[in-house]
């Protein structure tokens, strides 16, 4: 009995130690563009504050969903590499403060013809113009 606690003790150790990065660093894996909740950053050169409303989106095989700080909306796209192609938005009309925002945000986002994940980060842009970044949110 006493060999086996050792024995398992051991085997967890040597686990453990294999997730282990070897400069004791832990190395961030990219995230999927599907499935991730991505939280708005930039709108253009314009920095989002972080806040209970924060606008968000989701994508998830050729649709998408979100939050624009006001609405919720939703929508269908098309990727193929690098390009995407955003198809008709659909929100609820409700009026709120950051409205400016919302609209800003969910036209840039139909605007988008090229997306790109940098680590954590996903980048909306058209052609070489960067028109919304949001950053993987941590769950």
């Amino acid at each position: 009995m006493l060999f086996m606690k050792k024995a398992l003790i051991l085997a967890l150790f040597v686990t453990v130690s294999a997730c282990a990065s070897p400069d004791g660093q832990t190395e961030m894996a990219e995230p999927p563009m599907d499935g991730t909740i991505w939280m708005l950053k930039h709108i253009g050169n314009t920095e989002i504050a972080n806040s209970p409303t924060q606008p968000f989106i989701k994508f998830d095989n050729g649709t998408f969903q979100g939050f624009g700080g006001c609405n919720q909306f939703n929508g269908g796209y098309s990727k193929e590499k690098d390009r995407i192609r955003v198809k008709q938005i659909t929100s609820t009309k409700m009026y709120c403060e950051a409205m400016d925002t919302e609209q800003r945000f969910l036209s840039n986002l139909q605007r988008g013809t090229r997306i790109q994940i940098l680590t954590d980060k996903l980048l909306v842009a058209e052609g070489e113009k960067p028109l919304l970044l949001f950053k993987a949110k941590k769950l």
